[in-house]
């Protein structure tokens, strides 16, 4: 199996950062004398009142949501509020559906480039967080692993992804060592060959079957930022193959002019 670059153009999605809020911390200085309690009082009243006009002029320019500002009152710098996911959309600081992070690598054990998405769920609009990893055995062996958190009250769950040409290529269920959270893996060549083949993104399908027996489709594109200059150097740091037979005739993995967030 053998890698090469992907082409295709970058996404503009980040989901690897935090975002906190806090009241205004107001420094008041004086000159000329020493202030009385009441002076400082005064003084700290009339900049805590424009620090509110200033941000609350601010949150409306960009969008977002006034009640924004009435959290932030509720917290001082010392314990700021980290916004959830779901806070972050509800406020209107950021309502996408999903934001990823881009292909990077990393040189541990073995080498593997992974991203991290973070997605609603479809139906009640909260989020959770899925990982994609492609790892490095050697140059003829990689796997492609998913693992996001376990769905409530679902049953008969099932994984794929496509490059959105052919069919879709089912991952196998693996048993998870983190409370909470479900482990899917693909090892097939072929497979792994036609997802990181498809045309600048990789389709991913989760379906579940809900207490009364419907089945529940949820399907999200992941993006091939940085997917490019990760498979290089993915490919410097793979072990050679151990196997000493005929070179496979298998689709590469990515051999594209304009394929694979």
């Amino acid at each position: 199996m053998s890698l090469s670059r992907p082409r295709c153009g970058d996404a503009r999605n980040r989901t690897d950062a935090v975002l906190a809020v806090h009241s205004p911390r107001v420094v008041v200085n004086f000159t000329g004398g020493a202030p009385t309690e009441e002076m400082r009082a005064k003084a700290v009243e009339r900049g805590l009142e424009r620090a509110d006009r200033l941000i609350s002029s601010y949150i409306l320019k960009m969008g977002a949501e006034p009640a924004l500002l009435g959290l932030a009152r509720h917290h001082q710098v010392r314990d700021m509020h980290i916004l959830s996911r779901e806070e972050i959309a509800r406020f209107g600081i950021d309502r996408r559906e999903l934001a990823e992070t881009p292909w990077t690598f990393e040189n541990s054990a073995r080498g593997v480039i992974g991203k991290v998405a973070v997605q609603t769920d479809g139906g009640d609009k909260s989020y959770h967080t899925s990982l994609m990893a492609l790892v490095c055995f050697n140059a003829d062996q990689f796997e492609l692993d998913f693992q996001r958190k376990a769905l409530a009250n679902a049953s008969l769950a099932a994984v794929s992804m496509s490059n959105g040409v052919r069919s879709r290529c089912f991952l196998t269920p693996v048993r998870s060592k983190l409370p909470g959270s479900e482990f899917w893996s693909l090892a097939d060549r072929s497979c792994l060959a036609a997802v990181a083949g498809g045309p600048c993104a990789i389709r991913g399908a989760e379906t579940w079957q809900t207490p009364d027996g419907q089945r529940q489709p949820h399907t999200v594109k992941f993006s091939s930022e940085g997917l490019s200059g990760a498979l290089d150097r993915l490919l410097t740091t793979c072990p050679p193959a151990k196997s000493l037979a005929a070179p496979s005739t298998a689709t590469p993995l990515a051999s594209r002019d304009s394929a694979v967030k």
